[in-house]
């Protein structure tokens, strides 16, 4: 599926501007950059870097190596790129990746967990789980890590996987950075996605999660939808459209 535009007004809870800069469009893409738009539209994040098109060459391996498929499962990864992002209050990246991790079979529940609107405990029952949940918090936090949360993930994941995930949550820090000083818009096709599973963002607070403690954002959206991953749908809506992994940025490299 060919995603929308990406030059339409950025969207979320307190905005009403437009991207923070002009989105390059295939038609006037420069040279270097013309590959990432021969499959459509690559996204807002690679239309931005099309600006600086030898930017654009550099950074798209890099972020395909780091964001694309590897030894951490699809599940994770997602994980860690939510929490990551919802921690960061990056309002482009909660709303791509919210969708994302739905395709990636995460529950309502689970991905309202790590947008800080429940209790992690209550929700992830699994022990490394909840271990890479606390090293995405403590990447973001600014100062030393906590040796409770460096001995958890430690203990849960081998050396090349702690390596791996500590790079996937620095990596997505920082285009959590570049998106929201950017102001990237989201596609029509993740909002009404977000709304038609109950996961819509409902004022500035959903940005992010709070420091500790479960926001209080209302109760989880309920009936079948709640209860699993996404039943069906094309991945094009956030794996492929929106996600950050599919912004162009295959590790292989444009198409």
């Amino acid at each position: 599926m060919t995603p929308p535009a990406s030059n339409g007004a950025a969207t979320g809870p307190g905005l009403g501007l437009g991207p923070g800069v002009r989105l390059v469009e295939a038609g006037g893409a420069p040279l270097l950059a013309r590959p990432y738009f021969a499959g459509g539209d690559p996204g807002p994040i690679v239309a931005a870097l099309a600006l600086v098109p030898e930017l654009l060459e550099a950074t798209a391996p890099f972020l395909g190596a780091v964001l694309g498929p590897s030894a951490v499962p699809l599940r994770l990864k997602e994980m860690v790129i939510l929490r990551t992002s919802a921690r960061a209050s990056c309002r482009y990246c909660v709303e791509a990746h919210t969708v994302v991790a739905r395709d990636a079979g995460l529950t309502v529940a689970e991905v309202r967990a790590l947008r800080g609107e429940a209790d992690i405990d209550g929700v992830f029952a699994d022990a490394s789980e909840r271990a890479a949940i606390g090293w995405c918090d403590a990447v973001v936090d600014t100062g030393a890590i906590p040796e409770g949360a460096r001995a958890a993930l430690a203990s849960s994941f081998p050396e090349h996987l702690v390596v791996e995930l500590t790079l996937l949550a620095a990596t997505t820090l920082l285009l959590n950075r570049f998106c929201t000083a950017l102001r990237l818009p989201t596609s029509p096709a993740v909002l009404d996605r977000l709304a038609a599973e109950g996961l819509a963002a409902e004022g500035p607070a959903a940005e992010g999660p709070a420091a500790e403690g479960p926001a209080a954002e209302g109760p989880a959206a309920e009936g079948p939808a709640a209860e699993g991953p996404a039943a069906e749908g094309p991945a094009a809506e956030g794996l492929a459209a929106e996600g950050l992994a599919a912004e162009g940025l295959a590790a292989e490299g444009p198409a």
